[in-house]
């Protein structure tokens, strides 16, 4: 069992900052222990509760309607100069 800070659960994860797990760690969904003034949590806690089907994502880009409209185009087999 490896015991990991919020900083080095947060580099593993990627996606997921220190703030959301201390709020995970606040509503009590990743289980932790604090150690000094610093906060642990282990290996297979933070597997458990970060699956990739709960990990958080960066919101796609929305296109702008210029965008969408030549994608159209391309699709429509259109020769949009770049």
């Amino acid at each position: 069992m490896r015991l990991l800070t919020l900083d080095e659960a947060s580099a593993r994860l990627g996606a997921v900052s220190v703030r959301v797990l201390r709020a995970c760690i606040a509503r009590g969904t990743l289980p932790a222990v604090k150690v000094g003034r610093a906060w642990l949590v282990t290996e297979a806690d933070l597997a458990r509760t970060f699956t990739p089907a709960t990990r958080p994502s960066a919101p796609r880009r929305q296109q702008t309607p210029t965008e969408r409209s030549i994608a159209q185009l391309r699709a429509a087999g259109f020769v949009v100069p770049r």
